[in-house]
């Protein structure tokens, strides 16, 4: 799965939960603790209790909304300003597949990353130790 999937997926599962679309029977109380386990899976978190659940529930949804928000605008921006992947990860000095990740939301944006995308026309200039850094 990538960002958005796991965004859906989480989203759609977690509306079953919380919105007690399942009855209390033997059955759906099986699917209710296969639900919690896929969650567990794809979050790569523990739930501690109900009120522990929810948190991180949500806390995963905001977290990953707001990657995806920052891989839409990073990948805008590299298209507005005629660049390629290819030629942006040399401007930048990381790999093709680092802007690939980004521009998918499967990874965070670096302070690198994010300097780019919040300069004004994408033209800063990058020193070699900054890029390793970043």
């Amino acid at each position: 799965m990538n960002g958005t999937e796991d965004i859906e997926r989480v989203e759609q599962l977690y509306s079953i939960i919380s919105n007690r679309q399942l009855p209390d029977d033997p059955d759906s109380i099986q699917k209710k603790i296969d639900i919690i386990r896929e969650l567990e899976k794809i979050t790569k978190q523990k739930f501690l209790s109900t009120a522990d659940f929810h948190q991180k529930i949500n806390s995963f949804i905001l977290k990953r909304g707001s990657i995806r928000n920052d891989a839409v605008r990073f990948q805008t921006k590299r298209i507005e300003l005629g660049l390629t992947q290819e030629e942006l990860s040399r401007i930048l000095g990381v790999s093709v597949r680092i802007i690939k990740h980004w521009e998918a939301g499967t990874r965070p944006l670096s302070k690198l990353g994010l300097s780019w995308l919040n300069s004004a026309k994408g033209e800063h200039k990058f020193d070699s130790e900054a890029n390793r850094r970043g």
